[in-house]
């Protein structure tokens, strides 16, 4: 990013900036499962049956080990669907749904994480994870993120702005890691980061050459990028549907359509 190459690349996709972005919409409603990605293209929308298996994984095979009751477990996963985007408090989660305490809380999310159901970001500290700080989680495919929600609409609907956080890290987690997958599992190339003003950068890392923030927005975004710019000079706002690249511009609008193309290839 940030080069004349990526210019021209993403120049080269803008006449199909819209179908893009509509792509990538439908990728946070639907998700990227074989299954799912099938069922959806030839009837519309994914099948309870897949749902249900789905969450056959989550209970079963992720927090088999676990007394907890089905409900109790989707009051997790709505819970942690809720707090996409933010550092985990597990002693308020655990306050939240019900659970002893907040090692219980730990214990749960490293059952999804180890399952690779979710995966963490932690806040960066001299290039590394700061394991004593809180850190953010993130489910792997948006399904996941909305499953409670799919198997009982009173749980709350997951923002398509989290999912787009959520997906666009991922991706440039897959990316950074592509050569050495092990270090997807070690969670020490794409983290977040607390600036010395309180703010927060949502994707920094040793081998991410740009910083990235996410802003899903059709409307403005050079506000955010203060940060960005303060902070490191330069950067890329994955929006919604601002493209503002090239010239005098060091902080780059590139909407997430292309942004999730780009890591893609």
């Amino acid at each position: 990013m940030l080069t004349p190459r990526a210019e021209q690349a993403i120049w080269q996709l803008e006449p199909w900036s819209d179908e893009l972005a509509n792509a990538w919409e439908l990728f946070l409603t639907v998700g990227g499962f074989p299954r799912a990605v099938g069922e959806f293209v030839a009837n519309g929308a994914v099948s309870e049956g897949f749902v249900e298996g789905l969450w056959d994984v989550v209970v079963g095979d992720a927090i088999r080990a676990t007394r907890m009751s089905e409900a109790e477990v989707a009051a997790f996963v709505s819970r942690l669907g809720e707090n996409i985007c933010q550092p985990i408090n597990a002693t308020r989660v655990a306050q939240d749904v019900g659970l002893s305490g907040h090692q219980a809380v730990i214990d749960r999310i490293d059952d999804l994480v180890a399952a690779f159901l979710a995966w963490r970001c932690h806040r960066i500290k001299e290039g590394r994870p700061n394991t004593a700080a809180q850190r953010k989680l993130y489910f792997v495919d948006p399904l996941i993120a909305q499953l409670s929600h799919l198997r009982n609409a009173s749980f709350p609907e997951v923002d398509l702005s989290k999912l787009n956080e959520q997906q666009i890290g991922l991706a440039l987690a897959r990316t950074v890691t592509f050569a050495a997958p092990a270090a997807f599992v070690e969670a020490d190339r794409v983290m977040y980061e607390r600036t010395e003003s309180g703010a927060e950068i949502d994707f920094v890392g040793p081998e991410l050459v740009v910083p990235f923030e996410c802003k899903y927005t059709d409307g403005t975004w050079r506000r955010e990028a203060q940060t960005l710019r303060a902070r490191y000079g330069r950067g890329v706002m994955v929006t919604r549907s601002p493209l503002a690249i090239g010239g005098d511009e060091t902080v780059w609008a590139v909407p997430a359509g292309i942004v999730a193309w780009l890591l893609s290839g």
